[in-house]
């Protein structure tokens, strides 16, 4: 019932896009997330298999700079991992571990940060001149960056993908059409909003802008669930970064050579 359900609202959702009967596709939408929102309770599950990894991984990060935080209680490694916070954990690593260095000619401006404080302010500025995050599909720097929003996995394995392998498995100029744009958004906001309360929908559209990210990250084997509304928490964001600084930066650049179609 809930692989027909999917299915249905991925059809329903592409065929009213594809015929632009836009306000028609919207009042189908919202009725669509009243049902979910009326019939669900949220639930979040934590990855049982990964609390034994945490003690190492923040030992790790800690001693890396990722986290700054002096002992492990504090650390809330089972708290969600907001975008804000994001910025400066993954730009610490991609410098750190990898040398990776911004671009400090990328302006980076983000209308929506003015009330953070200064130290996430320069850490989100400098994940977008890393190019990691801040940017839009196609790695140019966006004007939002929608600093209290969590981190799913589709946003985590593309910002591990940036860091890698650079603008590669970035969506390219002209690849996306309007309506292709639309669809996606469309998509993905029900698919959002579903896991917000609880329910995972796996709703993808064949065009989604990290799909060649998650098939380069898949080939490092440091991930068992790609599903890519799941929710990041801190142990396990940390617990990924781990696993990628294990493999060593040799033998991660002979992935580099991999052709993702």
């Amino acid at each position: 019932m809930e692989c027909f359900c999917q299915n249905a609202i991925y059809m329903m959702m592409r065929t009213l896009f594809t015929r632009y009967n836009i306000f028609l596709g919207l009042g189908i939408l919202l009725c669509v997330l009243a049902f979910i929102f009326i019939s669900s309770e949220k639930k979040v599950t934590i990855p049982s298999n990964s609390f034994k990894e945490w003690a190492t991984v923040y030992h790790r990060a800690y001693n890396l700079g990722i986290t700054t935080i002096p002992n492990i209680k504090e650390a809330n490694l089972e708290g969600t991992v907001y975008r804000k916070s994001a910025a400066k954990m993954i730009s610490i690593f991609a410098m750190n571990v990898f040398g990776r260095k911004p671009d400090e000619t990328k302006t980076c401006e983000f209308k929506d940060i003015s009330k953070e404080i200064p130290e996430l302010k320069y850490y989100i500025k400098l994940s977008c001149q890393l190019g990691i995050m801040g940017v839009d599909y196609y790695g140019t720097p966006d004007t939002v960056f929608n600093p209290n929003y969590f981190i799913t996995r589709d946003q985590y394995v593309t910002m591990l993908s940036r860091i890698l392998f650079g603008n590669e498995y970035n969506i390219k100029p002209g690849e996306l059409t309007f309506l292709d744009r639309v669809q996606n958004f469309f998509i993905h906001s029900i698919a959002n909003i579903g896991e917000a309360i609880g329910i995972n929908l796996h709703i993808n559209s064949p065009l989604d802008w990290y799909t060649k990210h998650m098939e380069a990250i898949k080939k490092l084997w440091v991930m068992s669930d790609y599903t890519p509304t799941l929710k990041e928490f801190r142990g396990s964001f940390m617990l990924v970064m781990y696993r990628i600084y294990q493999m060593g930066a040799e033998k991660i650049s002979d992935l580099e050579k991999i052709n993702i179609h």
